[in-house]
């Protein structure tokens, strides 16, 4: 065995004796909005959620209206598969966005979908 491998080896050897395991970063992908064309302004911004650990993740959201120079535009209005949710495909959050912005038309806006697991750093 050379040396290199002897750390690796030791290195994971420990890990097993203290109980850690590899913590897998959750993932969101496949985000897309629909903005309803009942008046209402609504967006409904669907998302796929995984996490190899199987851990139930909280989920945020984040919108810019600027093309996404910035990420501070208000997104308060939310419901749906925000906050703590079970990883999945064709989650959905509701965006009351009339509410929170009246009047507000345009074409830069963006949105972010976070998904943080709590569990730290990757091992």
């Amino acid at each position: 065995m050379n040396f290199k491998l002897g750390l690796i080896l030791l290195f994971a050897g420990i890990g097993l004796v203290l109980g850690q395991t590899a913590n897998h970063f959750p993932t969101v992908e496949n985000v897309r909005l629909v903005q309803r064309t009942d008046g209402s302004l609504i967006v409904d911004i669907y998302y796929n959620a995984r996490d190899v650990d199987g851990d139930t993740l909280l989920v945020s959201v984040q919108a810019s209206s600027d093309n996404g120079i910035t990420w501070t535009y208000a997104c308060t209005q939310l419901s749906g598969d925000i906050g703590k949710i079970v990883p999945g495909t064709n989650k959905r959050i509701v965006w009351n966005f009339n509410v929170d912005h009246t009047r507000v038309a345009g074409t830069g806006f963006r949105v972010k979908v976070y998904a943080d697991d709590r569990k730290g750093a990757n091992l």
